[in-house]
Protein backbone atom coordinates (compact mmCIF):
# COMPACT_ATOMS: atom_id res chain seq x y z
CA UNK A 1 0.00 0.00 0.00
CA UNK A 2 1.28 3.51 -0.86
CA UNK A 3 2.40 5.66 2.12
CA UNK A 4 0.05 8.81 1.99
CA UNK A 5 0.63 12.62 3.49
CA UNK A 6 -1.00 15.72 3.35
CA UNK A 7 -0.38 18.57 1.24
CA UNK A 8 -2.93 21.72 1.83
CA UNK A 9 -6.21 20.02 0.84
CA UNK A 10 -4.88 17.38 -0.78
CA UNK A 11 -3.19 14.02 0.22
CA UNK A 12 -0.83 12.59 -1.79
CA UNK A 13 1.52 9.39 -2.47
CA UNK A 14 4.75 10.14 -0.58
CA UNK A 15 6.84 8.26 -3.76
CA UNK A 16 6.87 10.27 -6.90
CA UNK A 17 5.23 8.90 -10.13
CA UNK A 18 8.05 10.60 -12.48
CA UNK A 19 10.71 12.94 -12.47
CA UNK A 20 11.73 15.84 -14.48
CA UNK A 21 14.61 18.54 -15.13
CA UNK A 22 12.41 20.97 -13.04
CA UNK A 23 10.60 18.79 -10.19
CA UNK A 24 9.03 16.22 -9.27
CA UNK A 25 5.20 14.52 -10.36
CA UNK A 26 3.14 13.59 -7.26
CA UNK A 27 -0.42 11.24 -7.86
CA UNK A 28 -3.26 12.51 -5.13
CA UNK A 29 -6.87 13.06 -3.65
CA UNK A 30 -8.13 16.49 -3.81
CA UNK A 31 -9.77 16.45 -0.53
CA UNK A 32 -11.96 19.75 -0.83
CA UNK A 33 -13.27 19.66 -4.35
CA UNK A 34 -13.25 15.11 -4.42
CA UNK A 35 -11.14 14.83 -7.46
CA UNK A 36 -8.06 13.13 -8.12
CA UNK A 37 -5.17 15.25 -9.14
CA UNK A 38 -1.56 15.26 -10.20
CA UNK A 39 0.91 17.82 -8.41
CA UNK A 40 4.33 18.82 -9.65
CA UNK A 41 6.56 19.65 -7.06
CA UNK A 42 9.34 22.78 -8.21
CA UNK A 43 12.10 23.83 -6.06
CA UNK A 44 12.35 27.16 -8.20
CA UNK A 45 9.44 29.18 -7.45
CA UNK A 46 10.29 31.16 -10.94
CA UNK A 47 10.38 28.55 -13.23
CA UNK A 48 7.08 27.19 -11.40
CA UNK A 49 5.08 30.75 -11.65
CA UNK A 50 6.18 30.85 -15.28
CA UNK A 51 4.58 27.34 -15.79
CA UNK A 52 1.35 28.49 -13.96
CA UNK A 53 1.01 31.78 -16.04
CA UNK A 54 1.36 29.01 -19.64
CA UNK A 55 -1.11 26.70 -18.20
CA UNK A 56 -3.96 29.85 -17.04
CA UNK A 57 -2.96 31.74 -20.16
CA UNK A 58 -4.15 28.33 -22.44
CA UNK A 59 -6.98 27.89 -20.61
CA UNK A 60 -9.16 24.64 -21.51
CA UNK A 61 -8.42 22.11 -24.62
CA UNK A 62 -8.88 18.82 -24.29
CA UNK A 63 -5.14 17.75 -25.66
CA UNK A 64 -3.83 19.60 -22.65
CA UNK A 65 -3.62 19.14 -18.45
CA UNK A 66 -6.09 21.33 -16.84
CA UNK A 67 -4.67 23.62 -14.24
CA UNK A 68 -6.54 23.78 -11.05
CA UNK A 69 -4.63 25.71 -8.37
CA UNK A 70 -0.42 26.90 -7.12
CA UNK A 71 0.56 26.74 -3.74
CA UNK A 72 4.07 27.36 -1.61
CA UNK A 73 5.13 24.91 0.74
CA UNK A 74 8.59 24.47 2.57
CA UNK A 75 9.60 27.12 0.44
CA UNK A 76 8.92 25.10 -2.90
CA UNK A 77 6.23 25.58 -5.41
CA UNK A 78 3.08 23.09 -6.50
CA UNK A 79 1.18 22.69 -9.47
CA UNK A 80 -2.09 21.07 -9.07
CA UNK A 81 -3.27 19.84 -12.42
CA UNK A 82 -5.92 17.19 -13.59
CA UNK A 83 -4.59 13.82 -13.08
CA UNK A 84 -3.50 12.32 -16.11
CA UNK A 85 -3.77 8.63 -17.18
CA UNK A 86 -1.10 6.82 -19.27
CA UNK A 87 2.54 6.54 -19.81
CA UNK A 88 4.67 9.18 -22.32
CA UNK A 89 5.17 8.09 -26.46
CA UNK A 90 8.88 7.66 -25.60
CA UNK A 91 11.85 9.38 -23.79
CA UNK A 92 13.58 12.46 -23.75
CA UNK A 93 14.51 12.45 -27.39
CA UNK A 94 13.60 11.53 -30.70
CA UNK A 95 16.86 9.19 -31.56
CA UNK A 96 16.31 6.26 -28.70
CA UNK A 97 14.13 3.80 -29.59
CA UNK A 98 10.90 3.66 -28.76
CA UNK A 99 7.49 1.95 -29.60
CA UNK A 100 6.54 1.61 -33.37
CA UNK A 101 2.95 2.06 -34.59
CA UNK A 102 1.12 1.70 -37.73
CA UNK A 103 0.92 5.03 -40.22
CA UNK A 104 -2.84 5.13 -39.59
CA UNK A 105 -2.32 5.22 -35.83
CA UNK A 106 1.25 7.56 -35.72
CA UNK A 107 -0.65 10.29 -37.70
CA UNK A 108 -4.25 10.15 -35.90
CA UNK A 109 -1.35 10.58 -32.31
CA UNK A 110 0.39 13.35 -33.97
CA UNK A 111 -3.10 15.23 -35.38
CA UNK A 112 -4.11 15.53 -31.64
CA UNK A 113 -0.85 16.72 -30.81
CA UNK A 114 -0.62 19.74 -33.29
CA UNK A 115 -4.75 19.91 -32.25
CA UNK A 116 -2.95 21.40 -29.06
CA UNK A 117 -0.19 23.22 -30.60
CA UNK A 118 -2.97 24.97 -32.85
CA UNK A 119 -4.70 26.05 -28.96
CA UNK A 120 -1.07 27.21 -27.73
CA UNK A 121 -0.39 28.95 -31.08
CA UNK A 122 -3.54 30.66 -31.34
CA UNK A 123 -2.89 32.08 -27.16
CA UNK A 124 0.29 33.43 -28.07
CA UNK A 125 2.12 30.77 -26.66
CA UNK A 126 4.73 28.16 -28.05
CA UNK A 127 5.42 25.12 -26.66
CA UNK A 128 9.05 24.79 -27.35
CA UNK A 129 10.24 21.39 -25.35
CA UNK A 130 8.04 18.69 -28.30
CA UNK A 131 9.41 15.47 -27.17
CA UNK A 132 8.33 12.01 -26.36
CA UNK A 133 8.68 12.34 -22.74
CA UNK A 134 6.44 15.30 -23.34
CA UNK A 135 3.02 13.73 -24.91
CA UNK A 136 1.03 11.32 -22.67
CA UNK A 137 -0.99 8.75 -24.32
CA UNK A 138 -3.70 5.93 -22.20
CA UNK A 139 -3.93 2.67 -24.04
CA UNK A 140 -2.41 3.74 -27.05
CA UNK A 141 -5.79 5.44 -28.30
CA UNK A 142 -5.24 8.57 -30.10
CA UNK A 143 -8.51 10.69 -28.65
CA UNK A 144 -6.28 10.70 -24.92
CA UNK A 145 -3.18 12.37 -25.71
CA UNK A 146 -2.19 15.60 -24.00
CA UNK A 147 0.96 17.49 -24.20
CA UNK A 148 2.34 18.05 -21.10
CA UNK A 149 5.66 20.18 -19.39
CA UNK A 150 5.88 23.88 -20.26
CA UNK A 151 8.77 24.76 -18.32
CA UNK A 152 10.47 25.95 -21.48
CA UNK A 153 7.44 27.35 -23.04
CA UNK A 154 6.80 31.00 -23.96
CA UNK A 155 4.45 33.84 -24.41
CA UNK A 156 5.49 34.88 -28.14
CA UNK A 157 3.98 35.15 -31.98
CA UNK A 158 7.09 34.40 -33.14
CA UNK A 159 6.80 32.17 -36.33
CA UNK A 160 10.22 30.59 -36.32
CA UNK A 161 9.35 29.21 -33.10
CA UNK A 162 5.99 28.23 -33.94
CA UNK A 163 7.86 26.51 -36.71
CA UNK A 164 10.04 25.05 -34.79
CA UNK A 165 6.80 23.36 -33.15
CA UNK A 166 6.04 22.01 -36.06
CA UNK A 167 9.08 20.92 -37.19
CA UNK A 168 8.99 18.88 -33.77
CA UNK A 169 5.46 17.52 -34.55
CA UNK A 170 6.98 16.05 -38.13
CA UNK A 171 9.83 14.51 -36.05
CA UNK A 172 7.34 13.00 -33.60
CA UNK A 173 5.45 11.41 -36.70
CA UNK A 174 8.72 9.67 -38.13
CA UNK A 175 9.64 8.54 -34.24
CA UNK A 176 6.03 6.60 -33.95
CA UNK A 177 6.50 5.07 -37.40
CA UNK A 178 9.95 3.86 -37.40
CA UNK A 179 10.94 3.98 -33.73
CA UNK A 180 13.57 6.13 -33.85
CA UNK A 181 14.55 9.33 -35.68
CA UNK A 182 18.03 8.80 -37.49
CA UNK A 183 20.62 11.78 -36.46
CA UNK A 184 20.69 12.52 -39.76
CA UNK A 185 16.82 13.78 -39.54
CA UNK A 186 15.68 14.25 -43.81
CA UNK A 187 16.86 10.17 -44.21
CA UNK A 188 14.49 8.90 -42.77
CA UNK A 189 12.91 5.89 -44.77
CA UNK A 190 9.18 5.58 -45.10
CA UNK A 191 7.40 3.28 -47.80
CA UNK A 192 4.49 6.23 -48.29
CA UNK A 193 5.86 8.70 -50.56
CA UNK A 194 3.15 10.88 -50.14
CA UNK A 195 3.35 10.97 -46.52
CA UNK A 196 6.90 11.53 -46.72
CA UNK A 197 6.25 14.83 -48.44
CA UNK A 198 3.70 15.71 -46.26
CA UNK A 199 6.56 15.44 -43.60
CA UNK A 200 9.31 17.04 -45.21
CA UNK A 201 7.09 20.31 -45.39
CA UNK A 202 6.43 20.09 -42.13
CA UNK A 203 10.56 20.02 -41.41
CA UNK A 204 10.88 22.49 -43.86
CA UNK A 205 8.91 25.44 -42.46
CA UNK A 206 6.21 24.63 -45.09
CA UNK A 207 2.87 25.36 -42.89
CA UNK A 208 1.81 27.88 -42.35
CA UNK A 209 0.26 26.74 -38.61
CA UNK A 210 -0.72 23.38 -37.12
CA UNK A 211 -3.84 23.53 -38.50
CA UNK A 212 -2.69 23.83 -42.40
CA UNK A 213 -0.39 20.94 -41.05
CA UNK A 214 -3.46 18.76 -39.90
CA UNK A 215 -5.24 18.87 -43.06
CA UNK A 216 -2.47 17.64 -44.90
CA UNK A 217 -2.05 14.68 -42.60
CA UNK A 218 -5.91 13.80 -42.43
CA UNK A 219 -5.79 12.03 -45.46
CA UNK A 220 -3.31 9.25 -44.25
CA UNK A 221 -5.25 8.84 -41.00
Amino acid sequence: MCQIVKWDQYKVEVSPKGRGTYGEVYFGLDLKNRRKVCIKKVPNVTIAKKEVSIMKTYGKSKHLPVFYKYFEKNNQAHIVMEAIKGETLGTSNFYYAGKKRTQKQAVRIVIRILSALQHLHHKGIVHNDLLPKNVMIHDDTPSTVKLIDFNLSKHTKSITSRQIDLYKAALMCVFLMNGKVPQRVFTFAMKNVQLKNVLLKGMKSGYNSAQDFMGALRPFS
